[in-house]
């Protein structure tokens, strides 16, 4: 329950963002953003990073199912050559 009111609360707050800015760049794995029910993605439209030599081509395909199926539109993938962000 605290967890899916945490979800709801970082989605409201990513919600008003992405109403003030053009786009917003979201570090997380790809299993907090294909939630069908939960996402905190607010915005339908979404870009894939994937870590260059880490992530897996059977996740990619995974993420991209998982997110059409929850209505979003994938544009594509960025491929990054750097440590993942520490946030």
């Amino acid at each position: 329950v605290a967890a899916a009111g945490a979800l709801r609360d970082m989605h409201d707050a990513l919600e008003r963002m992405a109403r003030r800015y053009d786009f917003i760049v979201l570090a997380v794995p790809i299993s907090y953003a294909m939630l069908a029910t939960n996402t905190i993605v607010p915005a339908p439209d979404v870009i894939i990073c994937a870590q260059v030599g880490v992530t897996r081509i059977a996740t990619l395909r995974a993420g991209v199912k998982g997110l059409r199926s929850a209505g979003k539109l994938v544009y594509g993938i960025v491929l990054w050559d750097d440590e993942r962000p520490r946030i």
